[in-house]
């Protein structure tokens, strides 16, 4: 079983606010709820996902090539309170 690490962000009125990393086996797709308790709320409407791509040649590229350890792959999603937009 591989975890994808799932870090939160959120635009709210008074800035960006990162509210941490949560791990899941698959992808959250767009429209969809997650639960991440923060101070901030705890369900979670995903906007959209951010993928942080290795570039080739990289020597994390070249480890996971070469099947040694690689640091956890990892999903940038924005996204806002399930509610609706600042509530």
């Amino acid at each position: 079983m591989t975890l994808i690490q799932l870090r939160l962000y959120w635009k709210s009125p008074d800035g960006e606010v990162d509210l941490g990393a949560g791990y899941h086996e698959v992808l959250p797709p767009a429209g969809s709820l997650v639960t991440h308790g923060t101070v901030h709320g705890g369900v979670w409407r995903v906007l959209f996902p951010y993928f942080h791509l290795i570039q080739e040649g990289s020597m994390a590229h070249v480890q996971g090539r070469d099947g040694r350890r690689t640091d956890m792959p990892t999903v940038y999603l924005f996204v806002e309170p399930a509610q609706g937009p600042h509530e």
